[in-house]
């Protein structure tokens, strides 16, 4: 099977097919390359190349890699064999990784000289956004790494929240959402990094205009001691009291609208794929997307 699914959805629309026309001359620039290839699905040519001519990106998405992960993938590729390429462009008389560090990182640790791997003829916004999908594909990336890698496509590639949007297979709101955690306090982004608080818990902390008050709440959610409902119950009774006294007429949001948009962020944050939940009466109905067989079984594996 392959390994396509959701999140590359839209990757088209930004990075167009590449024939690979420039294989040849490879060949004849770069003798260290075995050409014992086999055909992939895709009939691209995977070739054997020395793993001391491969480096990791230095400006990749995830930066911090699981020890023990490495590990259990390397004596799965030690029992099974490397079943999928990693993918490379070549600079200079080196090649670089686009996507499959991990599985780079796990044939270096299993002492083997060379690996499969395919060639790529990539610019760099089309490698910035194979490195932020295949990552977020793999292995969760921390919410924050995967804030900065969608502030860089917006900041230095002029992509709009809409196209990352579509490119990943989340929504527009996800991604907006997951942006605005970057204005956290550097306490808060800790808290949040170290798994102490949710990204839910953390967008909550982000309306609190008080700032004694999100410290406080910030110890709250560390400590168990309250939860997003009883914030948001709490934050909509101080607003009517404030309208009040005031004499403006309450608009305050409904509880119910909060804590849906909240579990939808939770759904998209678990399964890594577009969810929506709506309501009609007294009944909830909870709609995942799916574009393909893999795409039902993965998200099955994570329920």
């Amino acid at each position: 099977m392959t390994n396509r699914r959701s999140l590359g959805r839209g990757l088209h629309s930004l990075i167009p097919e590449d024939p690979n026309k420039k294989m040849n001359k490879l060949f004849e620039t770069d003798p260290a390359l075995n050409k014992q290839m086999v055909k992939g699905a895709n009939s691209k040519e995977i070739l054997q190349i020395d793993i001391e001519k491969i480096y990791a990106r230095n400006n990749q998405p995830r930066k911090s890699f699981d020890d023990e992960t490495i590990d259990d993938l390397a004596k799965s590729i030690e029992k099974y064999g490397l079943l999928n390429p990693i993918v490379v462009r070549k600079k200079n008389d080196k090649y670089e990784i686009v996507a499959g560090e991990r599985r780079y990182r796990a044939i270096k640790n299993l002492g083997l000289k060379t690996i499969d791997a395919i060639i790529k003829d990539y610019d760099e916004k089309d490698v910035e956004v194979l490195s932020l999908i295949e990552n977020i594909q793999r292995e969760d990336l921390k919410v924050l790494e995967e804030a900065n890698a969608y502030k860089k496509l917006s900041s230095q590639y002029n992509l709009t929240q809409e196209e990352i949007a579509k490119t990943m297979g989340k929504s527009r709101s996800y991604i907006a959402n997951t942006m605005r955690l970057l204005n956290l306090y550097d306490v808060e982004k800790r808290a949040l990094d170290k798994g102490q608080i949710s990204p839910s818990q953390a967008r909550t902390l982000l309306s609190i205009d008080d700032g004694n008050l999100r410290s406080l709440t910030l110890n709250d959610f560390i400590n168990g001691s309250t939860n997003i409902r009883k914030v948001e119950k709490r934050k909509i009774k101080e607003k009517k009291m404030a309208e009040s006294v005031t004499d403006n007429k309450p608009q305050t949001p409904n509880l119910d609208d909060i804590l849906l948009e909240d579990l939808t962020e939770k759904f998209m944050d678990k399964l890594s794929s577009k969810v929506n939940i709506s309501k009609s009466g007294k009944n909830y109905k909870l709609t995942i997307d799916c574009y393909s067989i893999e795409d039902l079984e993965k998200i099955y594996d994570k329920l």
